[in-house]
């Protein structure tokens, strides 16, 4: 019976060096990842990189460019980075309607878009 519970450890111990290997590769990755995902965002949006690497990923009443990234990441295939509660999630899919539907439309209601998100 022992033996029995010590392939079954021995099993364990090597999934848990694949996965901690794994893990390692993709966080050597990760880093230069962010960093092209961060400069496409910024080419999008038409802005400086350190603007968009400076937004922390929520609804900060000291950001101004949260809602725009946040749909430039959508538009470009990536997942946003926004925390939200569930109405905050529909107000961002309004914005992202808008944004989708007429872009003059979204610039000039910008503002007020975020505002009501915060």
């Amino acid at each position: 019976m022992n033996d029995i519970f010590s392939r079954m450890r021995d099993e364990a111990n090597k999934k848990a060096r694949e996965r901690t290997e794994n893990q390692d590769k993709s966080k050597d990755l990760q880093p230069e990842t962010e960093a092209q995902i961060s400069q496409e965002v910024a080419n999008y949006l038409g802005v400086s990189k350190e603007e968009i690497d400076n937004c922390c990923g929520n609804t900060c009443p000291h950001c101004d460019i949260f809602l725009s990234k946040a749909i430039a990441l959508e538009e470009l295939g990536y997942k946003h980075h926004l925390f939200m509660n569930p109405s905050q999630e529909e107000m961002f899919k309004d914005a992202q309607a808008i944004y989708r539907k007429d872009i003059k439309e979204y610039e000039k209601r910008e503002q007020e878009l975020m505002d009501r998100m915060r």
